[in-house]
């Protein structure tokens, strides 16, 4: 009996998966990894235009990229998180603030798949 306890105590929760990811995609946008952080979205149509709307911005300096909240939903199959942005653009120096969400959807043990949990919503509007 004790054993059955001890192994169902092991088993991960799905949201367990969601937070490292929400952090590694906050340090990819803020180190400038655009790329590795489109990875994160669910289809290569928002993946492309994530990366686009970066790719046009050469003096977008990014100073912090903060996870604010990571609300579960009560399925446990989906997310919002709110994360905020810090960042100028050249040559001004002048620090702006960008807060926004971004929902996540849980993949399950999709074959092939690099990630369990993959942003459902397309990236912002930026600034």
């Amino acid at each position: 009996m004790v054993a059955v306890l001890s192994a169902c105590a092991a088993v991960p929760r799905i949201s367990d998966d969601l937070t490292p990811a929400a952090y590694d995609f906050a340090q990819r946008l803020r180190w400038k990894d655009f790329n590795g952080a489109a990875r994160y979205f669910d289809d290569a149509d928002k993946k492309h235009a994530f990366v686009d709307v970066f790719a046009e911005m050469r003096d977008l300096q990014i100073t912090d990229v903060r996870v604010e909240t990571i609300d579960l939903d009560a399925g446990g199959q989906g997310a919002t998180t709110r994360m905020t942005l810090e960042y100028f653009l050249l040559p001004s120096v002048s620090v702006k603030t960008f807060a926004f969400e971004l929902d996540w959807a849980y993949a399950g043990l999709k074959p092939k798949a690099a990630e369990t949990w993959f942003i459902a919503s397309p990236f912002p509007p930026f600034p």
